[in-house]
Formats: structure tokens, C-alpha cells, sequence
């Protein structure tokens, strides 16, 4: 597994994670301060906005959706930018859900400073 690979894992992890107290760990040891995700409908910004949109999703579709997300282990970046792509699948039996990539761009400790959320339609 590259870094690439390993930095997208724990990056999926987090919006998997169960217990609110980890995933909000994530938000904090992954994102700089003042880290932006962006959407088609909605750019979250500040680790206290990450920490609930995280919130947010798991709840909707990992506690209440039945459903898990990962990563498809095709990371790849240069220059600060990572991309790769991932999958929401149902746990009860493994069907696709939901598909996307996301665009990462990193500060020069590593940390996400912006993320680019796509969705397939």
C-alpha cells in the first residue's frame, strides 16, 4: 500500500468510525484547522463544520443507511493533490450504493487542507 493508499484509508475510516469521539480524533488528525470540503450543494469549512458533516453522513448512511464506505485503493497524487476513488456499499449484502472520487489537496505537513467531493451520478 503506497501513502497515498494509506492516508485514503484512514480517510474513509473516518466516516465509518462509530464512536463520535474517534471520528471527531480523525477530523483533527487528518484536516488542518481551517480545512474546506467542498460539494455540488455545500462547502463545509473549520474542523468544528468537518466534525459535524462527518457526523452527519455516518449517521444518515452508516448508523441509519445500513451501509459502509471504502475506498477503491487507486490513490495517486503528486504536488499536494491526491485522488482516488470510493464506494458506499449495503453491509446486509454488499451491493454499490453510491460511487465517487474525491480530489485532496494537502499542506506541506501532510494534513488536508481542501477536499473535492464528487458523486456519479
Amino acid at each position: 500500500m503506497n501513502d497515498f493508499n494509506e492516508l485514503t484509508s484512514r480517510y474513509v475510516a473516518m466516516w465509518n468510525e462509530t464512536k463520535t469521539e474517534r471520528r471527531n480524533q480523525y477530523v483533527r488528525e487528518l484536516w488542518v484547522e481551517d480545512g474546506i470540503e467542498c460539494t455540488k450543494a455545500r462547502e463545509t469549512r473549520g474542523q468544528t463544520a468537518l466534525e459535524a458533516r462527518v457526523t452527519a453522513s455516518h449517521e444518515r448512511n452508516v448508523r441509519d443507511g445500513g451501509c459502509l464506505f471504502r475506498s477503491c485503493n487507486n490513490a495517486d497524487g503528486h504536488h499536494g493533490l491526491i485522488k482516488f476513488n470510493w464506494e458506499m456499499f449495503r453491509v446486509s449484502d454488499g451491493v454499490v450504493q453510491s460511487t465517487g472520487f474525491y480530489i485532496l489537496l494537502l499542506n506541506d505537513g501532510g494534513k488536508i487542507h481542501t477536499a473535492w467531493l464528487f458523486v456519479d451520478p
